[in-house]
């Protein structure tokens, strides 16, 4: 691919990926702002309950505990929107990339009342060679696609795998399905993987997506 092209594709990447972006954070909106309110109003409860003189502490404990709750739900999320607008990191590391994202993809399911399953290896054990924004990119918006409104429930298994048919080498394999059936990727996003290496294949059953590993 001559400069200019590479330039050109980029710039598609870097489109297509806020568009992804702009996608999550919509989908994953009410959920945050639910848990956020959830925060605030078991927080007042606990502030008006211990306001009342001789009020006992464990008047209030039940509400605490709800509060902590959702503000651990609100930290996961916040940390999930700065990986989502952080650059990606080279090389990039499939299981990692779902595992810091996973609090937004679900709550973009549950905005659309669908229960999204991620199964997948711990971090910082698989490196693709494939360009990071371009896998960012494939994972987010299969997933995305596996969780568009009408579907009841939709999976992500991660594992390593073989490599692309004829490489030889391991690498990692994504399958993502929803309600048993394979979700459709965009023809630009299709384009880019394919262009970075990412094998694609679509059965009735789901989206498999391999990605090849770094060599060595």
């Amino acid at each position: 691919m001559t400069e200019a092209g590479e330039r050109a594709a980029d710039q598609q990447t870097a489109g297509l990926w806020l568009a992804a972006q702009h996608e999550i954070v919509r989908r994953a909106a009410h959920e945050v702002k639910n848990a956020l309110n959830g925060v605030a109003v078991n927080l007042e409860v606990v502030r008006g309950r211990l306001a009342r003189p001789g009020a006992p502490a464990d008047s209030a404990a039940a509400f605490a505990d709800t509060a902590t709750g959702q503000l651990e739900r609100v930290t996961a999320y916040v940390e999930a929107l700065l990986a989502l607008a952080r650059p990606a990191r080279e090389p990039a590391d499939v299981p990692a990339v779902l595992h810091s994202l996973q609090p937004l993809l679900e709550a973009a399911a549950a905005t659309h009342d669908i229960q999204l399953s991620l199964t997948t290896f711990e971090p910082a054990t698989q490196a693709t060679s494939a360009d990071p924004q371009v896998t960012r990119l494939v994972l987010v918006a299969a997933l995305l696609a596996a969780t568009e409104r009408g579907a009841r429930a939709a999976g992500c298994h991660a594992a390593l795998g073989e490599a692309v048919p004829g490489g030889g080498a391991s690498a990692v394999v994504v399958r993502v399905a929803r309600d048993g059936t394979a979700p459709t990727l965009d023809d630009e996003v299709a384009v880019a993987a394919t262009r970075s290496g990412i094998h694609l294949e679509r059965a009735p059953d789901a989206l498999t997506l391999t990605f090849p590993a770094v060599a060595g």
